[in-house]
């Protein structure tokens, strides 16, 4: 009897302990996802609970009554198994959801189960290693070393299959030449080739491209005997190892035809001078251009011929300037297929020309002032102009304004038939000394006019107000004459009052004069209208040059005075340490030879009015780096812009991400950490023995660098490469920390490919 009850004793053991129980975690209970994964997850996931009706929830054994014991399990958690990503079960039955990763990370990237991670996508440098976020780190970042494995590329180009057996592919007299481009598909660098050619051997070119797949563009000089534009050849081509074979087949189609005006053939007596123009074919689907130019026939008038690329194309015709026609492109065909030869095609070009009268408010203009010719040169010359505006083809046709005290303003022209804006477009303020008869700005004085045939006596009657008043600064006048200033060519400098129209967003500059005694003011013509009135300072004024508003509203419907546009700005200064420790030296400036120097700057952002200003930063081996200047009142972001060969890193770094500037300040402080970055870049494992890792081009220097691109930000630091025969090419230079992205860049005419390569995708510098 005694047996029965041991053995009834072990079988109710048997089913106690068949109730469910917590699954033993892979990580020890209490444990943690590394806090670097970038995983997320809750306190403890989210759980899936079964539905009811007989199926146990909670963990619970049903009793014998078939009710579940709520009480017999204790489910886990996402952190107490270690877990953050995807997932997994409590251990009662139920799921959790651990949460998703960021960044490159994914779940199990690792290796690790529900765990974000990653692995390195390249093997990372010597003394580094790949940690479970797929990044290199905790080495020497002195003692890098990158190792270049180009590998050569040659072949031939060929038109219609065969050898292109002429000396056209360059013109060295004016420095024409055809090019063979190759763009890497993944990391998108470009090696353009160079194209040589001969009678005899025909159109080749070589190189040395790093392994990857490219695009392969080709482009021939315009006057060559192949289609002379950049179009797409191969659209991918492996260069995992060197290929000599690479044969690029330019195929084409003749097309031909004739020019005609109005259904009549144009003469030879309207040609000009040179040729009369071109058809020019644009492929609707890969975008490129070739133009057919069209000559002049005392027999047949006005004809073209040429070769294009089979496609389907938009045909337009483009005048000559001194022709009979606009020189606009007029698009004639919006499709043409072209798959094999085509001639005997008619392009009928629909001109008619428009004249008629400018006005002021109703009133002629009798003056000269439609047009300024400053210094006598016709390329000087600012001329107003009719501008035809086509409404559904979309072109503009600019008729020029002539103008005299006698005639006053008045325009002739040829356009094309078609539905037009119509706008008057007033020359530009060159030179404030002299009169302004209209506004410089586009004013639509006709919103639509169709015209299908020439048509004379049109009158464009332009509206204008006067608006005058004066700046301040503070709220205290501007008693200085920096509002004005000539450039070295002797042209002004001016400042301008922007009037920004709250409909249209046109806007309209009004000069701004000044003197040490009246202080700056303003006074001009715009078109009636509600508008916004913006501060625009040149360089070099006492205010800031970005445009600042000063009115919101200004309501300019009829004649304006007085109005009192005032500017508050404030004075910002300070110093920018490394470490907690001034910068000793005074390379904050790079010299670009020449006396010409580029500088460091504090960027100083004020989102919520859209400014942002150069604060330049000067330094001095006694006083380190500091910096000074004048922006508007506002909140700022502020950041620190090294140049690129500074002691500095050249990539943009946020040291201050909001202040508010209401008040001048000279107590910013701005403190940056940097790391020193250096190694040796080898080819094939050897030192590039060679000094071609900078080429100077007059003033003009190149510089093949190491290119640190923050993951996190998109920020680049540039470390500039030294070379010589002896120590082949190197690198040193300071970096911010970040995990980043590396890549070299050799410039165009050194002996390496130009890339980007990239040498690490992901590095830490801590």
């Amino acid at each position: 009897m005694r047996g029965v009850y041991l053995t009834g004793l072990v079988v109710l053991l048997a089913i106690a302990g068949a109730g469910c129980q917590p699954e033993e975690p892979s990580t020890p209970p209490g444990g943690s996802a590394d806090a670097g994964t970038g995983g997320t997850t809750d306190d403890g996931g989210t759980s899936t609970v079964p539905d009811a009706g007989g199926v146990p929830d909670a963990g619970g054994v049903p009793d014998a009554g078939g009710v579940p014991d709520a009480g017999s399990c204790v489910p886990t958690s996402c952190a107490a198994q270690g877990k953050n990503c995807g997932p997994v079960s409590d251990g009662c039955g139920n799921t959790l959801e651990c949460g998703t990763c960021s960044g490159h990370e994914t779940c199990g990237g690792a290796g690790v189960a529900n765990v974000c991670g990653a692995t390195c996508l390249m093997s990372c440098p010597e003394s580094f290693t790949c940690n479970s976020s797929g990044v290199c780190a905790g080495g020497d970042l002195s003692t890098l070393a990158f190792d270049l494995k180009p590998v050569p590329v040659s072949g031939s180009i060929t038109l219609n299959g065969a050898p292109v057996l002429d000396t056209t592919c360059s013109y060295e007299y004016w420095g024409e030449y055809s090019y063979v481009r190759l763009t890497e598909t993944t990391r998108g660098g470009t090696k353009t080739l160079p194209v040589t050619c001969s009678a005899t051997e025909g159109w080749t070119f070589s190189g040395q491209l790093y392994p990857g797949t490219y695009k392969v563009e080709f482009d021939a000089r315009d006057a060559s005997s192949v289609p002379g534009t950049p179009f797409v050849v191969l659209p991918s081509l492996d260069l995992a190892t060197g290929r000599a074979d690479v044969v690029l087949n330019v195929r084409t189609v003749n097309v031909a035809g004739t020019l005609t005006r109005n259904g009549t053939p144009l003469t030879s007596a309207t040609c000009p001078a040179y040729a009369p123009g071109s058809v020019r074919f644009t492929e609707t689907t890969r975008g490129f251009t070739l133009a057919v130019p069209a000559r002049c026939s005392d027999t047949e008038g006005w004809i073209f011929s040429g070769a294009v690329l089979p496609g389907t194309y938009r045909v337009a015709v483009a005048a000559q300037e001194s022709s009979a026609l606009s020189a606009v492109p007029y698009p004639i065909l919006e499709s043409l297929s072209l798959e094999a030869d085509r001639t005997g095609l008619v392009l009928d070009i629909p001109s008619v020309e428009v004249s008629g009268s400018i006005l002021r408010n109703g009133a002629p203009l009798l003056d000269y002032n439609c047009n300024y010719n400053s210094g006598g040169s016709p390329a000087l010359v600012d001329s107003s102009e009719v501008d035809f505006v086509e409404t559904t083809k979309g072109f503009r046709i600019s008729v020029p304004v002539s103008c005299t005290p006698e005639t006053g303003w008045t325009f002739r022209g040829p356009i094309y038939a078609g539905t037009y804006r119509v706008e008057v477009v007033a020359r530009q303020d060159l030179d404030p000394t002299l009169p302004v008869s209209l506004p410089p700005a586009p004013y639509p004085a006709l919103t639509s006019v169709t015209v299908l045939a020439s048509q004379s006596g049109m009158v464009l009657d332009v509206p204008t107000v006067r608006v005058s008043g004066t700046i301040t600064q503070n709220g205290a006048p501007l008693a200085d004459t920096s509002c004005l200033g000539r450039n070295s060519y002797g042209f002004y400098d001016l400042s301008f009052v922007s009037l920004v129209d709250a409909t249209t967003n046109r806007t309209v500059n009004v000069p701004i004069a000044c003197s040490e005694t009246a202080g700056w003011s303003f006074d001009g013509l715009t078109h009636p209208g509600m508008y916004t009135a913006k501060v625009a300072a040149r360089l070099g004024a006492s205010l800031p040059q970005q445009p600042y508003t000063a009115l919101s509203s200004l309501d300019a419907r009829a004649d304006r005075a007085n109005i009192a546009l005032d500017v508050r700005v404030v004075d910002v200064s300070g110093s920018i340490t490394r470490g907690g420790a001034s910068i000793p030296g005074a390379n904050c400036s790079i010299s670009i030879g020449f006396g010409y120097y580029v500088h460091s700057n504090v960027l100083l952002t004020d989102a919520a009015q859209g400014y942002s200003f150069l604060v330049p930063i000067t330094c001095t081996e006694e006083a380190g780096w500091t910096f000074s200047g004048r922006v508007y009142a506002g909140n700022y972001r502020v950041d620190v812009l090294a140049q690129e060969g500074s002691t500095l890193p050249s990539s943009l770094r946020t040291v201050i991400p909001s202040v508010a500037l209401q008040a001048n300040r000279s107590d910013l402080v701005l403190d940056v950490r940097t790391q020193n970055v250096a190694g040796h870049i080898l080819r094939n494992g050897a030192p590039i023995a060679d000094t071609t890792c900078t080429y100077f081009f007059y003033w003009f220097a190149y510089y093949s660098v190491v290119q640190f691109t923050d993951l996190e930000t998109g920020a680049t630091a540039r470390v500039r490469v030294s070379c010589s025969v002896e120590d082949g090419w190197s690198f040193s230079g300071p970096v911010y920390p970040g995990t980043y992205r590396v890549d070299v860049l050799p410039h165009e005419n050194s002996s390496q490919p130009p890339g980007p390569l990239t040498l690490i995708p992901r590095l830490r510098v801590p």
